[in-house]
């Protein structure tokens, strides 16, 4: 019986190309029309969200170990520059679905529920603040205050 080896490099996943993945699946709930609306549009928020985390803390820190010089390569065998343009090739599609998802399905179907993504408001040239006599329901009150303000969508 042929003996496994557990250190060989086809038994890892790529750490941050795994956090991708997982980043994928978050915004396949956006995309699946059987999740509701407002939930969709909270996915999309977290996978957003995550990105940005992503790449302030797992890339940054990549890039810092590639200007020292580093030359640790990751347990699947990649190297700092490997991981990066791999980083760069899957990001670069997720954030392209990103703004598909959101342009092409969530902000049509949003409007179709009579919920409109307003980029800016301006009463009178001013902003509208607490102290202006307008009304306004964005999405963060529908959801009753439970998107978090650092779960930002694109755009």
């Amino acid at each position: 019986m042929d003996q496994i080896q557990l250190q060989a490099p086809q038994n890892f996943i790529n750490r941050e190309l795994a956090a991708l993945e997982f980043n994928a699946r978050v915004l396949a709930q956006a995309q699946d029309p059987r999740v509701p609306l407002l939930e969709r549009l909270r996915f999309l928020c977290i996978c957003s969200s995550n990105l940005d985390e992503f790449f302030e803390i797992r890339v940054s820190g990549l890039k810092q170990l590639l200007e020292l010089g580093t030359t640790q390569s990751a347990p699947d065998t990649l190297s700092i520059a490997e991981q990066l343009s791999a980083i760069h090739v899957r990001a670069l599609r997720l954030i392209e679905e990103q703004y598909g998802v959101l342009n092409d399905v969530l902000l049509g179907a949003l409007y179709d529920e009579g919920i409109e993504v307003v980029q800016q408001l301006r009463k009178n040239d001013g902003p509208v603040g607490p102290d202006s006599d307008e009304s306004l329901f964005v999405v963060d009150t529908i959801l009753d205050g439970q998107l978090p303000s650092s779960h930002t969508c694109p755009g």
